[in-house]
């Protein structure tokens, strides 16, 4: 590169690391979990089992994020459960949970958790225990018209 091209470069990558420059949340449980955006969205992963299930035991995923930060006394976050075994099986659900070592909560979305005919209004109920900073030991029950199962695992994030 000339060192024209720097100049005019320089500049730039600056320009683009002030614009980018974002603030990770304030001090407390989430800090470190959350990916620091303007609000602060802390992802999560539980690897699990749903049971009972319509095709019998299956291992799954449920993935979520969180919005820990806004002052409202509950969690708002979005939930996306994959069991591995049985065809077009899933559920997508807003939930409300509350804060702490020990947190339940409630959620209701869309899915089709027996894998039968199209997808339907989901409901979901959880219920998690923090075993360490980010890792909790979480159950959620799913139902609908579009199928019934419980789901345990264990979550690593906030």
């Amino acid at each position: 590169m000339t060192r024209s091209s720097l100049r005019r470069l320089l500049p730039a990558v600056f320009a683009l690391l002030f614009v980018l420059d974002v603030r990770p949340a304030r001090g407390d449980e989430t800090t470190g979990a959350c990916v620091p955006i303007a609000v602060a969205v802390c992802p999560s992963i539980t690897v699990g089992e749903f049971v009972p299930n319509p095709v019998g035991p299956s291992g799954g995923i449920v993935i979520s994020a969180s919005v820990p930060h806004i002052p409202i006394g509950y969690v708002p976050q979005v939930a996306v459960a994959v069991p591995w075994r049985g065809p077009g099986r899933y559920a997508v659900t807003g939930e409300l949970r509350t804060p702490g070592a020990l947190y339940a909560g409630v959620g209701a979305g869309i899915g089709n958790l027996d894998g039968v005919g199209g997808s339907d209004v989901t409901f979901a109920v959880l219920a998690g225990l923090k075993l360490a900073r980010n890792i909790s030991l979480v159950g959620r029950y799913y139902f609908g018209a579009a199928g019934t199962t419980g789901f345990f695992g264990l979550r690593v994030g906030y």
